[in-house]
């Protein structure tokens, strides 16, 4: 007699788990997500591949939401706005800084290595400046406008450059600004090691600057001097934000909208690009799904 024997419906789930297709493998990874902000940039064919730095966006060229001399320059802009067209010697000293910066990044040199030259390019820099303010030099009132704004820029980029992230150790940072800034505007007691976040200075009127050049012997600095010779000749200092702020902050300019940030009614500039928002969902939706089930 043959047997009989009763045959059950395969059970298609039960299979998949009895295979173990119903878990996921231990060395199942999800893949790196790119940040936005280069995604976003490769996508709009601008994509600038460097670091980033500290503060500074380098897509947007922006300070924490405001404008960046530094940041304009890394995005090859020569224009600020408040401040107005970035002087071609401190254009030529900030590139330099951003290249020999992007070779310095984990080269495994000392953080001295490359602050340290580059305050010796702005050194230079304010000594070419000086002699155009000496008296017998005759400089035009449009020429002491020019100067004044380029010293600006030279304290705010620097500034911005010695407050990078990347800068971890931040001794060499807090050297260089009580270096060259008691020449810039006569204000030091910066601290070393230097903050994240540079703080306002501890001190003003270090040093007396300015003997000899047309505004005269002073305690604020290069700007001082540029200043009281532009008074002298008839004109008006120009107005500028204040230093520390825009190192800290960003330039901001009242009444407009600074690149990235959303306008009323307006079109997002940059963040995230619609194919990273998508990929993002689907993902959020795969661990949801993984968490819920499984």
């Amino acid at each position: 007699m043959i047997p009989v024997k009763t045959v059950r419906a395969l059970d298609p789930v039960r299979l998949a788990r009895a295979s173990g297709m119903g878990r996921l493998s231990k060395v199942f990874a999800i893949p790196d997500i790119p940040r936005p902000t280069l995604i976003s940039a490769q996508l709009s064919g601008g994509c600038q591949c460097r670091p980033q730095l500290g503060f500074v966006d380098l897509t947007t060229g922006t300070n924490e939401g405001n404008y960046s001399i530094l940041g304009a320059v890394a995005t090859g802009a020569n224009f600020v706005p408040v401040v107005g067209q970035i002087a071609s010697g401190a254009m030529q000293i900030f590139n330099t800084v951003l290249s020999a910066f992007t070779s310095w990044i984990g080269s495994g040199r000392a953080e001295a290595d490359v602050i340290v030259p580059h305050q010796n390019d702005l050194v230079s820099r304010l000594d070419s400046i000086t002699n155009q303010i000496v008296i017998g030099a005759n400089p035009s009132l449009a020429t002491l406008d020019a100067l004044y704004r380029e010293v600006w820029e030279l304290a705010v980029g620097f500034q911005e450059f010695v407050d990078l992230r990347e800068f971890t150790d931040r001794r060499a940072s807090g050297q260089a600004l009580n270096t060259v800034m008691p020449y810039l505007d006569g204000t030091c007691g910066y601290p070393v090691p230097l903050p994240l976040r540079i703080p306002y200075p501890s001190q003003v009127d270090c040093l007396t600057w300015g003997d000899g050049t047309l505004g005269g012997p002073g305690t604020n600095g290069m700007l001082g001097a540029i200043g009281r010779a532009i008074v002298l000749a008839g004109g008006t200092v120009p107005s500028l934000p204040s230093i520390i702020d825009s190192v800290n902050n960003g330039i901001a300019v009242s009444g407009s909208t600074p690149p990235g940030s959303l306008p009323p009614g307006g079109v997002i500039t940059s963040g995230f690009s619609t194919p990273l928002a998508l990929g993002l969902g689907i993902l959020a939706l795969f661990l949801f799904s993984r968490k819920k089930v499984f």
